[in-house]
């Protein structure tokens, strides 16, 4: 169902779920001696890691399957 067809408090637990799914993933790339391990920059600065493409690939189709 559309987000817009939702009552306020189904997409609060959604948003929720998602957001600890979200979580979970970007923990499980993440260790204390490899804090930077798997990133590059994609500008000077701006780090990007696999975490950070995992999170968003999680995001975009757990948030686009409702929107």
């Amino acid at each position: 169902m559309p987000a817009s067809n939702r009552p306020d408090h189904e997409l609060l637990a959604e948003i929720l779920t998602i957001g600890d799914a979200a979580g979970a993933l970007a923990m499980r790339y993440w260790t204390p001696d490899q804090a930077m391990a798997g990133h590059w920059e994609k500008r000077p600065g701006g780090p990007v890691r696999d975490a950070d493409l995992a999170v968003d690939g999680l995001l975009r189709e757990r948030v686009g399957a409702w929107l």
